[in-house]
């Protein structure tokens, strides 16, 4: 099944490719529905899995903090992770769960810059680290898995985004 069919929980998509948009509204398909390169190949993941660091996580371990520059990919094998960041008012506020088959990091990650939340493990946990240095080795030996990683990224960012747009909108008073 597509990231887009699956996120939009089987439904019909318009077109097909990457470009394909589910047809449910974007502000109906969570986040945590989008998985991380559903349709790579076992060849595939060998490949990435040789190109990453492996890392067990206990609960409670926190795996990225506000403004580290680690610039890391985190693929979550196993357990789930969540995602707390400041709010308006300075306290911490869990904004997002990251579950198995997903991935967290991905801004640092095409940007380099300090990290916008903390990511902390809620169940013992797995995940892949990938670093640019890496991933770069890897799009010059399978120029097409690193197109779908971005692809699946992109996707992945998109859908946050507008997840994020649909509640900043819903939150927002109303003019009289």
């Amino acid at each position: 099944m597509t990231m887009a069919r699956q996120a939009s929980g089987g439904n019909d998509i318009v077109g097909a490719g990457f470009f394909s948009y589910p047809t449910e509204p974007a502000s109906r398909i969570a986040p945590e529905q989008l998985r991380f390169l559903d349709q790579a190949s076992e060849s595939d993941w060998a490949v990435l899995i040789a190109h990453c660091e492996r890392r067990r996580c206990a609960t409670g371990d926190e795996i990225l903090k506000i403004g580290d520059t680690s610039g890391v990919l985190v693929i979550v094998r196993s357990g789930s992770f969540d995602v707390t960041a400041p709010t308006r008012r300075s306290r911490m506020e869990t904004v997002g769960h990251v579950p198995a088959g997903s991935v967290f990091g991905e801004i640092g990650f095409f940007d380099g810059a300090g990290r916008s939340s903390n990511v902390t493990a809620t169940e013992p946990s797995e995940v892949l680290l990938l670093d640019r240095p890496s991933y770069e080795r890897l799009a010059r030996s399978r120029p097409a898995l690193a197109l779908r990683i971005v692809e699946d990224l992109g996707a992945i960012l998109a859908q946050r985004f507008r997840s994020l747009t649909a509640q900043g909108a819903s939150a927002r008073p109303t003019s009289p």
